[in-house]
């Protein structure tokens, strides 16, 4: 497998857009027409030879490293191939994603898979606020594909989610699945308040008692699912905690009624 390096040269966070730097759109190019294209770096529209070092040979991996905060929407839109970040990954990482595997070898900013509709994004460090969630004057966030996250996450973690699967290994904070439509979030580490609130479907996966759980969640005993061992199965290929569980019973609740939510928040019991 070919692959290109870009390195980013300066370290002082000033954002620089590579929403435009994905596998497919390089494909056909080689490293001398690739280091002349052109990216915003701040205000600056400067060619990428003057943000970035290149090296290697473009192909199906595009390897990002960087020291800074600053970089914005990368692997935005991205069908196939694998992108991976070396450091922080930024703002709206694997926005409106399509396939191919993000993987964040580091912490990722605020808005981190939202849009997306496929493939998949793995993060080795924490997430910001609004994983999954949507945009700011957009109907919905996630619809579909993967985020795994080894660390913890911060706010509104799948705030209107209508499809796809975000799995937490840490804590996340509040706001979790707030107005969630459709989707399963798995959280093994702490919640915080405002847990499912407007939920109207989709499933929320606990390993640690909630919290707080609003009165508007109805409390329906311990189950067995057989959901359950479908999400068992569609995880044993991940590394880490979420292959190794084995659910067989949970303590299920159904909401939000204030929406007429059927929404479930399912806490796994030993």
């Amino acid at each position: 497998m070919s692959g290109l390096t870009l390195r980013l040269r300066d370290a002082s966070g000033v954002p620089v857009d590579v929403s435009h730097l994905t596998p497919e759109r390089l494909e056909g190019l080689d490293t001398a027409a690739i280091a002349e294209l052109m990216v915003w770096q701040g205000a600056e529209r400067l060619p990428l030879r003057e943000v970035f070092t290149v090296d290697g040979t473009p192909g199906d991996t595009l390897t990002v490293e960087t020291e800074s905060t600053g970089l914005w929407g990368v692997g935005h839109g991205m069908t196939r191939g694998t992108i991976r970040v070396t450091g922080p990954a930024g703002q709206y990482a694997g926005r409106r994603m399509r396939g191919g595997l993000l993987e964040i070898h580091g912490d990722a900013g605020d808005h981190a898979g939202n849009g997306m509709r496929g493939g998949r994004i793995i993060i080795d460090g924490n997430a910001g606020d609004y994983l999954g969630a949507a945009r700011p004057g957009e109907k919905y966030g996630m619809e579909g594909g993967l985020v795994l996250v080894r660390g913890n996450a911060g706010d509104r973690v799948g705030e209107r989610m209508r499809r796809g699967s975000v799995l937490i290994e840490g804590d996340a904070g509040s706001w979790v699945a707030a107005r969630m439509r459709a989707g399963t979030i798995g959280i093994l580490g702490t919640t915080g308040s405002g847990l499912g609130w407007a939920m109207r479907r989709g499933t929320i996966l606990l390993r640690e008692q909630p919290a707080a759980l609003s009165p508007l969640f109805r409390d329906n005993g311990e189950q067995r699912l057989s959901i359950l061992a479908l999400m068992a199965r569609a995880w044993r290929e991940l590394d880490g905690p979420f292959a190794a569980l084995n659910p067989e019973r949970v303590q299920r609740w159904l909401g939000d009624r204030s929406v007429q939510g059927v929404g479930e928040i399912l806490l796994l019991k030993d």
